[in-house]
């Protein structure tokens, strides 16, 4: 899934993260090159690995309106959300995980590869976004009706698949 040379010296790295405790669930973007950070405050009844999906979307969404081209390099610390988006099946259409690789694949010529990094591992990037994230659980939460169905909707389907 990904184009990317194995020289990541030319990527530019998106490091993403979820956080859940009993307080909240938070997700998080952070491009240091390009200055940007972007948080998400879920409804607590989100679990931690959509919380880590929806860090990667919200990834993919910003260089989808943002950037026309380039390489990066998204850098996760959950293994499993990464998995989910390689095996998304083709008919899981409401998956969260279908809807990440469908941007993937909308985002040409933008070179996207996904790198799975140990938590908590001392990479500065990984953990500045782990900070983010965490912040973003006491952030208030807001989203429209039409909004929580969809997110119940995929949670669910990601639940039953996963």
């Amino acid at each position: 899934m990904t184009g990317l040379q194995n020289n990541t010296s030319q990527n530019t790295f998106v490091f993403t993260d979820g956080s859940k405790n009993k307080h909240g669930v938070g997700a998080a973007v952070s491009i240091p090159p390009l200055l940007v950070e972007i948080t998400v405050s879920l409804p607590g009844f989100a679990s931690i690995f959509h919380a880590e999906q929806i860090a990667i979307f919200q990834a993919l969404i910003y260089l989808k309106k943002f950037i026309s081209t380039g390489q990066f390099l998204i850098v996760s610390d959950s293994l499993f959300a990464l998995q989910s988006i390689l095996n998304s099946p083709d008919n899981a259409k409401t998956s969260l995980a279908f809807s990440i690789t469908s941007l993937y694949y909308s985002l040409n010529p933008i070179l996207i590869g996904f790198l799975w990094v140990p938590g908590h591992s001392g990479i500065l990037g990984d953990d500045i976004v782990d900070s983010k994230a965490k912040a973003a659980r006491f952030s208030p939460f807001y989203i429209k009706p039409a909004e929580l169905f969809a997110v119940i909707r995929r949670s669910t389907w990601d639940d039953w698949c996963f």
